[in-house]
């Protein structure tokens, strides 16, 4: 005999049941610690994935004395942003780069192509970059301006790298990737004149973030006056600051070289580029120079990697 209860479980059995898994689901449907806990496990995983992902450039190619070549630039980069270019280990490392030389290329090229994910990106705009490499200790920015001064290093010797860097900079992989491919052509110095009419139309783009690293670039490699002297005279007049600063440290850089162009173009129908020019004659003659801490006259390449914070 089936009882009353069992009857009526029976019928309505199933809507019992469904009330019964209601009633236990609830916490997991209401948004409260549950949810916000879950939401920022989700997150640190999330995270931990893509520093892994940017981290996974293998430490391939050539080696010197057991430290690959990216070991050696991160040593460098580190002694000489905290001890100096004297440093101990800021020595031992360049040697050890130089050692290597441009058997490196290969390796410098693939961390100037070094992109972060497009989350560790936008984390990278809201967080202070020191605390991101407590999560990933191989950023692409990083691994970008290392690249930038092994090139540096190596100087007039990598003049064949030259063609593959000229692609990176027009691919414009990342602002930061941009910049530091610059500041590499500007280490290469005048051995990087091919890169000059590409970095001319650059230092002319309507994209500001565009300027500042192609006039680096014009500035470093100090080549072909009369392309670059007009092109950094016009950007004195620049509504940004930086862009001012650095064409006028541009022209410095060209020493005599700047005069004879500087003083063509005070003929020039552009108004404001014939005014620029002799507002810059007479900075320059007024010894204003000085005050950069730059000498017109040495033979050296500006550093791209100094002056700038990172």
């Amino acid at each position: 005999m089936v009882s009353g209860a069992e009857s009526l479980a029976g019928t309505v059995g199933p809507d019992i049941e469904l009330h019964a898994n209601h009633e236990r689901m609830k916490p997991f449907l209401r948004p409260g610690k549950a949810a916000l806990i879950a939401a920022v496990v989700l997150l640190a995983a999330a995270l931990v994935i893509a520093a892994l992902m940017v981290s996974r450039t293998a430490e391939s190619g050539p080696v010197y004395q057991g430290k690959s070549l990216q070991v050696w630039l991160r040593e460098y980069h580190r002694s000489r942003t905290q001890v100096g270019e004297n440093g101990t280990e800021c020595l031992k490392a360049e040697e050890a780069i130089h050692r290597i030389g441009t058997n490196g290329i290969p390796t410098l090229l693939q961390m100037l192509r070094a992109k972060d994910s497009a989350l560790m990106s936008e984390l990278q705009e809201h967080d202070n970059r020191y605390l991101l490499l407590k999560v990933n200790s191989n950023p692409a920015w990083l691994q970008n301006w290392d690249a930038s001064m092994g090139f540096e290093l190596l100087g007039q010797d990598a003049e064949d790298a030259v063609p593959a860097l000229l692609e990176i900079y027009k691919q414009n992989i990342s602002g930061r990737s941009r910049m530091a491919t610059a500041w590499s052509l500007a280490g290469i110095g005048r051995a990087a004149r091919a890169a000059v009419p590409t970095l001319v139309r650059a230092a002319t783009n309507s994209d500001p973030s565009m300027r500042p690293s192609a006039l680096w670039g014009l500035m470093g490699i100090r080549s072909d006056p009369a392309m670059s002297i007009p092109v950094m005279v016009g950007c004195l007049s620049d509504t940004n600051r930086i862009v001012q600063a650095l064409a006028f440290r541009g022209v410095v850089e060209f020493g005599g070289e700047a005069y004879p162009v500087l003083t063509q173009l005070l003929s020039s129908q552009d108004v404001n580029l014939s005014r620029s020019a002799a507002g810059t004659l007479i900075r320059l003659k007024a010894n204003t120079v000085g005050q950069t801490g730059l000498d017109p006259r040495s033979e050296e390449p500006l550093s791209p990697t100094k002056g700038l914070s990172q």
